[in-house]
């Protein structure tokens, strides 16, 4: 098709010149025609002429427009080289979202939403997502856990922590493994037992003492009266 081959060939050399609308995304950034097509006549003894349903496409973004970088592609093709494509790692490569939706047998659509709700790349790739609240409470969880024992309530905590005290019961709730937290909860009580009582001698009251260590009153009474 003559008439479209030379659409194709126009269009080339206007998207590059300084005067195009296009300029920021050629000529700003350095991508030109090369000498030899400049004239029609060598472009299509180059390339041919355009295949029906093809498009002109250069295999480099980077560079500019030459028999060494052009082909003809299909629209689709095109689509998984512009250069403000996204990609995933699928499969020990990193592809386009559109290439990862086909490998993923899911919806290109779904991978763009997880990626703009600030999924990172591998809880969008393979579907499961660790919400931000949870990824900030597993930071400091051994030290709610720890100021829980101490005798805490979940309002101090939400508090003190900045979380949801319904949201904090759920998460202590799954953390009370039977061994690991009667041994946590020994070794903590111990530790406090030995600060009370370090404090204890230097004269401090309790009340004094349940203010700098942020205890109840009646816990710290308790733990300054168990036995070692």
């Amino acid at each position: 098709m003559p008439a479209e081959t030379r659409r194709v060939w126009s269009n080339m050399l206007w998207r590059c010149r300084s005067r195009s609308r296009s300029r920021k995304w050629y000529f700003d950034k350095g991508i030109h025609v090369c000498l030899r097509w400049l004239k029609y006549d060598n472009f299509v003894r180059d390339m041919g002429e355009r295949p029906p349903g093809l498009t002109l496409e250069r295999k480099d973004n980077a560079k500019g427009y030459s028999p060494s970088n052009c082909r003809w592609a299909t629209r689709q093709e095109q689509g998984r080289n512009k250069t403000d494509n996204r990609f995933l790692p699928v499969a020990g490569r990193r592809v386009t979202v559109a290439e990862a939706a086909e490998i993923l047998g899911v919806k290109a659509n779904t991978l763009i939403c997880r990626l703009r709700r600030g999924w990172t790349e591998e809880e969008t790739v393979t579907g499961k997502h660790q919400h931000q609240r949870t990824r900030r409470i597993d930071q400091v969880l051994s030290k709610i856990i720890a100021d829980r024992h101490a005798g805490l309530s979940l309002p101090a905590l939400s508090r003190k922590y900045g979380f949801d005290s319904g949201h904090l019961s759920r998460v202590l709730r799954k953390e009370r493994a039977p061994s690991n937290f009667v041994a946590f909860r020994k070794r903590r009580i111990a530790e406090l037992c030995a600060k009370i009582s370090r404090l204890r001698a230097t004269g401090l009251t309790f009340t004094a003492i349940a203010k700098r260590l942020n205890l109840p009153y009646s816990t710290t009474w308790l733990y300054a009266t168990m036995k070692p």
